[in-house]
């Protein structure tokens, strides 16, 4: 039998809670379909698409500080605009384009260093939370 582990998303829930509006929803958890718990397999995939999409914020962040700063006055806005999209849907492409590199770029390491990686990094955010 495959072992299982407590989905992350939903603390082993199988539900997720948010807030839409002035209500709070409680949502089926899509990382576990409702179960509450997942593979192992699927919980490495989860914490690499985590880290993909935090790698992706930090570089879209970067990216559009840098788009801004360019002394020919072309900045982030008009890079939407060229492309007839809002300044959020632009952010929003070129967001989702960025996790899908990261994504797969992390996934090209074995898992055993993706494991390592994201151990390292989880050590690291708890030590410095610990400050």
């Amino acid at each position: 039998m495959t072992n299982t582990i407590e989905c992350t998303r939903c603390s082993g829930k199988g539900r997720r809670y948010y807030a839409e509006g002035d209500r709070y929803v409680a949502d089926i958890c899509y990382g576990c379909c409702g179960a509450g718990r997942v593979t192992e397999e699927l919980h490495l995939h989860q914490r690499i698409s985590d880290l993909a999409a935090s790698l992706a914020v930090s570089a879209a962040g970067r990216l559009r500080r840098v788009c801004n700063e360019k002394s020919d006055g072309k900045g982030w806005a008009l890079a939407a605009t060229e492309r007839v999209m809002t300044e959020l849907e632009y952010s929003t492409a070129v967001l989702c384009d960025l996790k899908d590199v990261f994504g797969k770029e992390l996934g090209k390491l074995p898992d055993s260093l993706q494991i390592a990686l994201l151990d390292l990094l989880t050590n690291r955010a708890q030590e410095k939370a610990a400050t």
